[in-house]
């Protein structure tokens, strides 16, 4: 199997081996990506968002895939809950 090297005689990986990797971004960046502030990147983390360390220097960094199913999953849940308090909204009739 072939190795693939950084310097000036590396090879880079095929673009269907680079493609399977995930595409990891620093909190900042997927704020961006999200058209949302870090503050609130970092309280859907606490609330849930997956993370891991891996970034330069340890930072923490997201997997696009998983935040963006986390996220799909989350606005379910939040639309569970608005229904549930226009149903209470019903009652006060």
């Amino acid at each position: 199997m072939p190795s693939f090297t950084s310097g000036p005689t590396a090879r880079r990986a095929p673009t269907s081996l680079r493609r399977e990797q995930a595409m990891l971004l620093t909190v900042k960046e997927f704020a961006e990506e999200q058209g949302v502030s870090d503050s609130t990147v970092r309280r859907w983390i606490r609330e849930g968002l997956p993370t891991t360390k891996g970034g330069p220097r340890g930072a923490t960094v997201i997997d696009v895939d998983d935040a963006e199913d986390w996220l799909d999953d989350h606005d379910e849940e939040d639309d569970e809950v608005e229904d549930d308090l226009d149903d209470e909204d019903d009652f006060d009739d």
